[in-house]
C-alpha cells in the first residue's frame, strides 16, 4: 500500500508580505523572518493563519522555547494567534488551530 505525500501550500508572495511586517512579539521595523507554527516539514502550509512575523531574536527564542512561552510573555502573540484562528487548549497545553484542514485545496 502505498501513500500519498499532500502537496504542501507554498506562496512566495504572502511569505514576503510577511517578512515586510513588523515583528508581532516586539514590533521591531521590517525585514523580519516568516515562521511557520507547523513547520514546512510536518506540512506547515505557507497560509496566513500558519504564519507569523518574527524579527531575529524572537524567532530563535520561539524555536528555543515554543510557541506557548511566546503567548504567555507577548500579548500581542496571543492577540495574533487568537485573530488568526487558533485557541489554547487547557487539555493539552498547547495552541492549537481551530479551523479545519479541508480547506486545504
Amino acid at each position: 500500500m502505498s501513500y500519498q505525500k499532500i502537496k504542501r501550500i507554498i506562496d512566495e508572495e504572502l511569505l514576503d508580505v510577511v517578512r515586510s511586517l513588523p515583528c508581532v512579539a516586539c514590533n521591531k521595523p521590517p525585514p523580519n523572518h516568516a515562521h511557520h507554527l507547523f513547520s514546512k516539514g510536518s506540512g506547515g502550509d505557507d497560509v496566513a493563519s500558519n504564519i507569523i512575523s518574527l524579527c531575529f531574536s524572537d524567532h530563535r527564542e520561539i524555536h528555543d522555547h515554543g510557541l506557548t512561552a511566546m503567548a504567555d510573555k507577548y500579548p500581542s502573540v496571543r492577540y495574533w494567534l487568537e485573530l488568526a484562528g487558533w485557541e489554547y487548549c487547557e487539555t493539552r497545553k498547547k495552541w492549537t488551530l481551530k479551523i479545519n484542514k479541508e480547506a486545504r485545496k
